[in-house]
């Protein structure tokens, strides 16, 4: 019996008594180990999640899955295949690090571009580089990720294949 991509998620999902810091700026008792899925998870979840982009993003197509720091899965790079035979035309995957924005900057100017994680909690650095790509010029279509434990809307929309548990943001 093979799991839809929900049902995968389900799995790696962690309850816990005790709150579990989540980053710098919040904590919560569900915890999800995206380390735990397999290269197959991903690439079942990429194909879900492209269609769903696709979707709501569409007439446009993105051209580039802009992996965010932190995100390790292999999320962005599965997207950028599943959306490529989808949409009858090459979508690539970029990692953007800490360290080399100068260098994919001109990968990403006027083009479209969906900013990948594998778990949005607060959405502070998808803000943060959402602010920076938009000035050097791309447009932003969406955020994708695995699971989505955001607040509320941002700029534009938040494609997941789960909404997750709510976070406790830490104050400071």
């Amino acid at each position: 019996m093979s799991l839809n991509a929900k049902e995968i998620l389900d799995s790696i999902t962690e309850r816990r008594e005790i709150p579990v810091r989540i980053g710098s700026h919040c904590e919560s008792n569900i915890y999800y180990r995206i380390e735990d899925l397999s290269g197959g998870d991903i690439e079942l979840c990429a194909k879900q999640l492209a269609e769903q982009i696709l979707d709501v993003v569409s007439p446009a197509v993105p051209d580039v899955m802009l992996n965010l720091p932190g995100g390790y899965t292999g999320l962005a790079q599965e997207l950028a295949k599943s959306m490529s035979e989808l949409a009858f035309q090459e979508i690539v995957a970029v990692s953007l690090t800490k360290n080399n924005y100068s260098e994919i900057k001109e990968k990403i100017k006027n083009k479209n571009v969906i900013l990948v994680n594998d778990v949005i909690t607060t959405a502070r650095t998808c803000l943060a580089y959402h602010a920076q790509i938009t000035m050097d010029n791309a447009g932003i279509l969406g955020w994708a990720t695995l699971i989505d434990r955001t607040f509320g809307p941002g700029p534009v929309p938040v494609i997941s294949i789960m909404k997750g548990e709510a976070v406790v943001l830490l104050q400071g």
